[in-house]
């Protein structure tokens, strides 16, 4: 997980945004108490929830508190937590009818990392057991809410198996009537290669009978029949996002062509993003080649820098129409050959070059040497995305004057997401500090950004959570 953004830079960054801004941040035990006590909390438009398992009847209250505010929010937990955080969904579907988004990732195997001595002596991570009691919960949240759009899940087939299940009795009663449901967004996809699409029957009637204008799926046996349905009956679906990865071979499976050239002429505007997850030189792609088909974005998580230039030249025939191509490389950079601290910059941007004849409008980049390839390719993309490799160890000046300089290359109206992951106790020279105290977070915030997105990092450790 993140480290916890230091409360007092996030309640300095309240002051300077009006009471028509909004604010996403991922707030963990550490600032829970400091952020959703303060009176301001209410310009936080959405949160995202890890173990609560430190000062629990606190922070149980405090979450309860602000959610009769927030429209949106992702649980994000491990086995130390999952009573806390069951009760608080119960809360969710009794209490909180208003919510209109909600993310469920059970984290598996993984710990809490906030030091709550729990101890899981079989090392089970999440069970069968565990997901028929978040299946309960999930049902009576989608049974009882009249607002919720967007049910999003991302574990194991057992979970997805659940939202299909709990969305299906809302569809239908005992009387076999169909419900009428507002329903927007469905995502039974999973990162994970053993995660199916769950009950194909019931996602058949909710395919069919329902207002879904998005869904989120695996690319694996059960697609054919989906893409089917989708021929079939279009029905109100706007998007259709894919997830490929390649952590098993049997995971891609080869659509019939003409499958892809009827969803394009019977669902003329359905817009289809494709997500490549562990791609490598060893990746089998998925056989989309369809004149009718408009592929909206590509996102691609690559395991090898060294693989973006194949992915390039293979998608190089849909520069007419690919509105967003996103780059992820969560692989161990500089264990790549022929890659350091020092260079790393310049392969990437050497590599992004190809980039140039994409009709790109946004790249995700981890990057050593940010400030150029942001000043690069600032006149092409509307959203950039900065993330740091926890890998590189060497600190440069540029990578905390990002900040800064991203905001001055977007005009007011765009939006700017932070996702510093180094800590900032790198910092040595007292000058930057100094500059980053008292400009950044200010500068920033009296952007008027429309959305100001900070992803949690290590401040208070150099004493940025004061703003001069």
């Amino acid at each position: 997980m993140w480290d916890s953004i230091a409360p007092v830079v996030l309640l300095n960054i309240f002051k300077y945004l009006s009471l028509k801004e909004k604010l996403s941040a991922s707030l963990t035990c550490r600032n829970w108490r400091n952020v959703l006590e303060n009176p301001r909390c209410f310009l936080l438009e959405s949160i995202h929830l890890d173990c609560i398992c430190s000062q629990r009847n606190k922070n149980i209250h405090l979450i309860k508190k602000f959610l009769r505010q927030s429209e949106k929010i992702t649980f994000e937990w491990s086995r130390c937590c999952e009573n806390d955080i069951l009760e608080i969904l119960q809360s969710l579907a009794i209490q909180f009818n208003h919510i209109r988004e909600i993310t469920l990732k059970p984290r598996g195997r993984v710990l809490c990392k906030r030091r709550c001595n729990y101890f899981d002596p079989e090392n089970t991570g999440i069970s069968v057991k565990d997901s028929d009691k978040v299946a309960d919960v999930l049902k009576l949240i989608v049974s009882k809410s009249s607002h919720l759009r967007l049910v999003s899940c991302g574990f194991d087939q057992c979970f997805g198996d659940a939202v299909i299940s709990a969305v299906h009795e809302k569809l239908f009663s005992r009387s076999t009537q169909v419900k009428s449901t507002s329903l927007y967004g469905l995502s039974i996809a999973s990162w994970a290669c053993e995660v199916g699409t769950g009950n194909i029957e019931m996602l058949t009637n909710i395919l069919l009978f329902s207002n879904l204008h998005w869904l989120c799926t695996n690319w694996d046996q059960n697609l054919s029949h989906i893409l089917d349905v989708i021929c079939d009956n279009p029905g109100h679906l706007q998007v259709l996002s894919l997830v490929v990865h390649n952590m098993s071979p049997d995971c891609i499976v080869t659509i019939n062509p003409n499958i892809w050239d009827s969803l394009g002429k019977l669902v003329p505007n359905l817009q289809l993003h494709l997500i490549l997850v562990e791609a490598d030189e060893t990746m089998s792609f998925p056989d989309i080649f369809c004149p009718t088909m408009t592929l909206k974005s590509l996102t691609i998580v690559f395991q090898s820098i060294h693989f973006i230039d194949n992915v390039v030249e293979y998608f190089s025939w849909y520069s007419h129409c690919l509105e967003s191509l996103g780059v992820h490389c969560m692989g161990e950079i500089l264990n790549e050959p022929n890659i350091s601290p020092q260079n790393f910059g310049s392969f990437l941007r050497n590599s992004l070059k190809n980039l140039r004849r994409l009709a790109i409008s946004g790249v995700h980049i981890t990057d050593n040497d940010v400030l150029t390839i942001a000043t690069e390719f600032s006149s092409q993309l509307q959203e950039l995305n900065i993330f740091r490799s926890d890998i590189v160890k060497e600190c440069m000046a540029t990578d905390y004057v990002v900040k800064l300089t991203l905001a001055q290359l977007y005009g007011l109206e765009k939006t700017v997401s932070l996702q510093l992951r180094r800590p900032w106790t790198a910092i040595s020279n007292p000058t930057i500090q100094r500059r980053i105290r008292q400009n950044t977070f200010k500068y920033l915030a009296k952007m008027g950004l429309s959305v100001l997105e900070i992803i949690p990092c290590v401040l208070q450790d150099c004493g940025i959570g004061e703003i001069n």
